[in-house]
């Protein structure tokens, strides 16, 4: 399987580089996005996207670029990538997306799928909620399908965590996550959106679309809890 994505700089991505298999192929896009033109020849040829971008203009954007581009660049640049997609025949794409649009929610809230993000006016926020809203078209008019994984926070973490956060999720079961998406089938009717977290105690996010068909992801790392504490 030949991969293009974006974003290819984010730690999550990075992970997937190496940990999706050796039966797949990754390859970064490392062009403006604003430049339709320019993507078109790109993305022809590929299997699948995985469009991380979103991520990288929230978290950690390139030194110097103002916020006008970044949030031009994850709105008009979403549409530029899924346009050239699905006119090149491609047929699924996975936005990269995070829990944080539901950061400003009150404290003891479970938050699902059906919940409305609520972004702040921090451009960060913006990037990602604009990123989701012009993916959200596109999956519905159907030309490609686009899969949306909002996630808790990955982290790295091996033994036993004195008190891990409810809602981190370890890097190697986000990375199961996008596996799991990349080789779901592709029927009617589709759901376009899951929300991938630990499911560690006190967790906020409900993963209940997740872990049902066709996706069938459930986190399996707990970072070291054991008994009545898992």
């Amino acid at each position: 399987m030949k991969i293009l994505m974006t974003g290819s700089a984010h730690p999550l991505a990075r992970a997937l580089t190496y940990g999706l298999g050796e039966d797949v192929t990754m390859i970064p896009l490392e062009g403006d996005l604003l430049d339709a033109e320019a993507v078109r020849p790109v993305v022809a040829g590929a299997d699948a996207i995985i469009h991380a971008l979103p991520l990288v203009l929230t978290e950690s954007p390139p030194e110097g670029m103002s916020d006008t581009r970044r949030l031009d660049s994850a709105t008009r640049g979403t549409y530029h990538l899924l346009s050239a997609a699905g006119d090149a025949g491609i047929p699924r794409c996975l936005l990269l997306s995070s829990l944080r649009l539901f950061e400003k929610c009150p404290e003891g809230s479970f938050i699902s799928e059906w919940w409305m993000p609520r972004p702040d006016a921090e451009i960060g926020s913006l990037c990602l909620y604009s990123a989701e809203v012009t993916a959200r078209e596109f999956a519905r008019e159907e030309k490609i399908a686009v899969l949306c994984l909002r996630f808790a926070r990955p982290v790295r973490a091996e033994g036993t965590q004195e008190n891990p956060d409810p809602a981190w999720i370890d890097m190697e079961d986000a990375v199961s996550a996008c596996r799991s998406a990349l080789e779901m089938p592709l029927g009617r009717p589709r759901p376009w959106l899951f929300h991938i977290a630990g499911g560690l105690p006190g967790c906020p996010y409900s993963t209940y679309f997740a872990r049902r068909s066709p996706l069938g992801f459930t986190a399996r790392r707990n970072f070291g809890l054991k008994g009545e504490d898992a």
